[in-house]
């Protein structure tokens, strides 16, 4: 794998070489043009030879029903075909499309797929779609750390204009949740890894994305492949390509005039924003502001320094959430911990949230932190 880059070296390296397939009912390329991001056309793609470059392939109709079984077998690379079936085809390696396509990711390339493609992961992994679904707007959790940092909310809405998308069933082995469905928990996008390589999937896509938040939050996902085939994270990635510093604190959230600039959620509740504190018996705190509708994780690395390497193996990766409702309560919830919260000395490791009042007591993981949190 390729080592994170210090700031000394930062920036001076290429990005990898990327292509796109034709616009569909996705256009990822325009989102690129946008960016100034150069790319070609899956056409001149030889993905045996793309070690860690970058393929992103656009949801199309004629990825359904199967259009992979149906077309996925090598033709001569003579026939007479648009860019789309040509790498359906798999006419540049002679094989077919979904071998091609996990061989290059094996090779430690980088993807993203979106909604009607999906249908690839699924001849190569353990992939699969719930496609009985209909057009809608979904309130959704964004459960990634570094894309709710960089747009400044946990929480934003999707708008899904196509019947039949792409909803994930069941995920390839190791993947990380990327946005959640916030009522019913589904999965709407996730990452990844496969063999030495990354894969992306989302299940909506560009065209039907309109607000500021949500072309921020398109440009932010096809930019972790590339964060990932370069070994850098998503903040020095979008550095290097908008060549912007992001500064703590800052989001991307693009302004009319297309800059970035640094804003504050404005859910319109007239709520005012949540700080809390979280004083670690013995070890300092841990500080943060929420936003009505936002939700912050805690686990073991927030309490790196502030509790002993000993006690703090016990506490899960991602051990509660704290969320600021929109109507002004701030509640806490286990998020499935190994070994289990106490709020004010009861269990509340089912996962149901619990109101959390100023100077309420918190137990991780059987007393291997004891905190006690202030909310103003």
């Amino acid at each position: 794998m390729v080592e994170h880059m210090s700031q000394e070296d930062f920036g001076a390296y290429n990005l990898p070489p990327i292509c796109v397939s034709e616009p569909g009912y996705d256009d990822m390329g325009e989102i690129l043009d946008q960016l100034g991001v150069s790319h070609r056309g899956i056409d001149q793609a030889d993905l045996g030879s793309m070690n860690e470059g970058v393929v992103m392939v656009n949801c199309d109709a004629k990825w359904r029903d199967g259009a992979i079984g149906a077309l996925g077998k090598a033709v001569d690379a003579a026939v007479d075909a648009s860019s789309f079936e040509s790498f359906i085809m798999g006419a540049a390696s002679g094989s077919s499309v979904s071998n091609s396509f996990d061989e290059f990711i094996n090779g430690g390339g980088a993807a993203i797929v979106t909604d009607y493609a999906g249908e690839l992961l699924t001849e190569f992994t353990a992939a699969s779609f719930d496609t009985s679904t209909t057009n809608k707007t979904v309130a959704a959790s964004v459960e990634d750390s570094e894309l709710s940092d960089l747009l400044g909310t946990n929480q934003i809405d999707i708008e899904f204009d196509l019947a039949g998308w792409y909803k994930p069933q069941s995920t390839p082995r190791g993947s990380t949740p990327l946005l959640r469905d916030a009522t019913t928990g589904d999965l709407l996008a996730y990452k990844f890894p496969h063999g030495s390589g990354d894969i992306v999937y989302t299940a909506f896509h560009n065209h039907a994305q309109a607000t500021q938040v949500e072309k921020a939050l398109l440009k932010l996902l096809l930019m972790i492949p590339i964060a990932e085939t370069t070994g850098t994270d998503l903040k020095d990635t979008y550095t290097t390509i908008t060549g912007e510093t992001i500064k703590s604190g800052d989001t991307v959230i693009q302004d009319t005039g297309g800059s970035s600039m640094t804003t504050t959620t404005d859910t319109g509740t007239g709520v005012e924003r949540a700080s809390i504190q979280l004083d670690v018996a013995g070890g300092g705190s841990v500080d943060k502001q929420l936003a009505p509708g936002d939700r912050a994780r805690f686990g073991r690395q927030d309490f790196a320094g502030h509790v002993s390497d000993d006690q703090r193996k016990y506490i899960s990766g991602t051990h509660f959430e704290i969320c600021h409702r929109n109507g002004g309560n701030v509640e806490i919830c286990d998020t499935d911990s190994s070994n289990g919260t106490q709020l004010n000395g009861r269990d509340i490791s089912d996962g149901e949230p619990r109101e959390l009042s100023d100077g309420a007591e918190l137990s991780l993981a059987d007393g291997s932190a004891n905190i006690v949190v202030w909310v103003s």
